[in-house]
């Protein structure tokens, strides 16, 4: 099993996932900031996943955490978490 945030490189501003200290829709007065929300995937060649050799290997070729601003009119972020988004690309690109 792959972990997107890890295949592209650990991105420190893409980090965790839900971030007390940033996002203030719980109200609390504890700051905690951890990576609760991945995408994890399965590719041929990679994770040892069943396929023939000339299966397509998918590869996460960006990864970024949405939904950061607060939305106009209401002053809460969408969620007290971040939104994970990730790109795949598939064939020879993949790392």
């Amino acid at each position: 099993i792959v972990d997107a945030w890890s295949m592209c490189g650990s991105p420190k501003a893409h980090e965790f996932t839900w971030d007390t200290t940033a996002n203030t829709n719980l109200g609390v007065t504890y700051a905690s900031r951890c990576r609760f929300d991945r995408c994890l995937f399965i590719t041929p060649g990679l994770t040892g996943s069943k396929g023939t050799a000339a299966a397509a290997r998918w590869s996460a070729s960006n990864f970024e955490l949405v939904g950061r601003n607060k939305v106009q009119g209401l002053g809460r972020y969408p969620s007290d978490h971040w939104a994970v988004q990730v790109g795949f690309g598939v064939g020879g690109d993949a790392p």
